[in-house]
């Protein structure tokens, strides 16, 4: 699309007619199409109030200005608005802009994970949440599904060289509605019958790419590691359910510390109801701390013949598998998706 064609983007923008703030939306994304295009004529949020506060509606402080006017423009997809503090607010309108945006975005994010990393060692070793009582539920409980590719054996590496985990994010019930009502609408416009279990070894390159372009339009996010099974040299590893649960538990702690508390559903390992099943998921909770169930929370193991949504997991899972074996790439189909996709130890 380019910068022009986003600009002509913002500049038809409309607000909603039932919102509050919509005309002052609309007045300060005129202003910054005109005056502050790329980071070089970025200005600071005084000075744009500063300019800005004849034609607005509200007498806004620097915070309600950033909640009410700046944060819901980073939420739309037709045009991107660059905040820092060294530069300002600006209309990101080049590479070299959007780049600028990117590492603020990843600098802060780390900075971010360091303190909760430390907030988690401290109360661990302090063990400040032992004993803690179970919570009320507050807001909707996101739901996350697992799926994983490959087998945790290291004795072969030739065929099956990775063992890859794959976590599917809804932070909403409406979202995995929607989800289970399009995978059937996607099945009947393929001819596959509904009750096929889908698999990514089980499709054509042209449906793989159909299916996820499809799901592109739920509001789902995907988390993977990819374990690279020549370069795993603990002894420990050599015990399929060792690798099997240590995945696992680095995967399940980078998803909640991202989504906070979730229910979460995993694909059928052994049987449902084994003495293994329990042996897993005592584990996750004794190793991931912060991990204190609420009330309302699930945490089971399901047959992915049964479970859609366990079934889309799959798919994705598969997009790193042959990426990672360098068959074919689906990752951009997936790319706006992605909240990280690592290799352990090294790729």
């Amino acid at each position: 699309m380019g910068s022009s064609g986003m600009l002509k983007k913002a500049a038809r923008f409309l607000p909603c007619s039932n919102d509050a703030v919509g005309n002052d939306q609309k007045v300060f994304i005129d202003f910054l199409i005109h005056n502050c295009v790329g980071k070089q004529s970025a200005l600071n949020i005084e000075s744009i109030l500063k300019i800005l506060r004849p034609k607005l509606t509200k007498d806004y402080t620097r915070g309600s200005f950033q909640q009410s006017i700046l944060v819901p423009f980073k939420e739309q997809h037709d045009f991107c608005i660059g905040t820092d503090p060294k530069h300002g607010v600006y209309f990101v309108a080049s590479g070299e802009d959007a780049t600028t945006a990117i590492n603020f975005y990843r600098n802060r994010i780390r900075a971010e994970q360091k303190h909760l990393r430390n907030l988690k060692t401290i109360a661990k070793r302090n063990n400040l949440l032992k004993g803690i009582k179970q919570k009320e539920a507050t807001g909707e409980i996101k739901s996350i599904y697992f799926d994983e590719s490959g087998t945790p054996s290291t004795k072969e590496t030739r065929s099956d060289p990775f063992f890859i985990v794959g976590a599917l994010i809804f932070n909403s019930k409406e979202a995995e509605t929607k989800a289970l009502q399009l995978v059937d609408a996607i099945l009947n416009k393929l001819g596959i019958p509904t009750d096929t279990e889908l698999k990514s070894n089980r499709l054509k390159l042209d449906e793989y790419k159909y299916i996820l372009n499809k799901i592109s339009k739920v509001d789902y996010e995907f988390a993977a590691i990819c374990f690279v099974k020549k370069h795993l040299k603990s002894k420990g590893y050599s015990y399929p359910k060792n690798l099997y649960k240590n995945a696992y538990k680095f995967l399940v702690d980078t998803v909640l510390d991202y989504v906070g508390e979730a229910n979460l559903f995993f694909d059928e390992y052994s049987n449902i109801g084994s003495s293994f099943e329990k042996e897993f998921f005592t584990y996750l909770k004794k190793e991931n701390i912060g991990f204190v169930l609420n009330t309302v929370d699930k945490i089971k193991m399901v047959k992915s013949n049964k479970n859609k949504l366990v079934q889309l997991a799959d798919l994705l899972v598969g997009t790193v598998k042959y990426s990672a074996k360098g068959k074919f790439d689906l990752i951009p189909w997936i790319e706006e998706k992605i909240i990280d996709i690592r290799y352990l130890p090294y790729k």
